[in-house]
């Protein structure tokens, strides 16, 4: 995959490439994680024909193609006529926004409620599995703190969750705690509050899910203004702060 990157670096260097506006300035084509790739660029047919070409290269090289089942274009600010070439062009099914990168829906302003409603279902389903088992109260609140809040937290790091979603997983994660199944009725004897206070406070030590999404966005505010040699913070720069310093923007 290093060889890819290489690759589009060669691509993003050719007269013929025309990188997407919001990425000009750093010369940013792609991102990937694994054989998760994210390709932009401006919605331009000889472009779009040069990266068909780059992956057809790297399919030479490394076995590995494009699977065209799979593989979504989403383009914005473009004609019907345009939109439609570029789908001829790369072959791909076309694509909106919402799209979901690493299991994490990418859209161009702030989730909605909707659609982060699937978080809320995936930890559900996990719920819903263990409560068939006969399991302890002590494991119950073990799986709660890994396996639930595993999930919850890969999106908290990095996006600003409604207050309604927190508390629907609270919701949740209390019902099955007391109760053993998600639809738990019964009035909890102890505030959840107390419970997500640490052990030697009395507590059970489960995560606070409201305070953890402020923890960890202050935490991304914090190597925006360390100006951390992070990729996305360069962008954030570039994009947004453009020579301001955070606290000023």
């Amino acid at each position: 995959m290093e060889y890819f990157t290489r690759l589009m670096i060669a691509a993003g260097d050719q007269t013929t490439f025309r990188f997407h506006p919001s990425c000009k300035t750093l010369k940013f084509n792609h991102l990937m994680f694994a054989d998760d790739v994210i390709i932009f660029s401006k919605a331009r047919l000889p472009t779009l024909q040069l990266i068909q070409n780059t992956l057809e290269e790297f399919y030479k090289a490394a076995g590995l193609r494009a699977n065209p089942e799979k593989s979504q274009i989403v383009c914005g600010g473009c004609t019907p006529q345009l939109q439609q070439q570029c789908l001829e062009v790369t072959g791909y099914k076309e694509g909106r926004l919402p799209m979901k990168y690493l299991g994490v829906p990418i859209t161009t302003s702030r989730l909605s409620k909707l659609e982060c409603h699937l978080l809320v279902d995936k930890i559900l389903g996990k719920m819903r599995q263990w409560s068939t088992r006969n399991l302890s109260f002590a494991g119950r609140a073990l799986l709660i703190n890994i396996v639930g809040f595993g999930m919850y937290g890969s999106w908290a790091s990095i996006l600003i969750l409604p207050q309604e979603i927190i508390t629907k997983i609270n919701q949740l994660c209390r019902n099955f705690l007391w109760g053993g199944i998600a639809d738990y009725k019964k009035p909890p004897p102890i505030s959840w509050d107390i419970v997500c206070t640490p052990k030697k406070y009395g507590g059970l030590g489960l995560k606070n899910l409201t305070a953890w999404n402020k923890a960890c966005i202050a935490k991304l505010v914090c190597s925006v203004v360390m100006k951390k040699d992070m990729l996305w913070v360069k962008w954030v720069h570039k994009k947004y702060l453009k020579q301001h310093e955070w606290w000023s923007y």
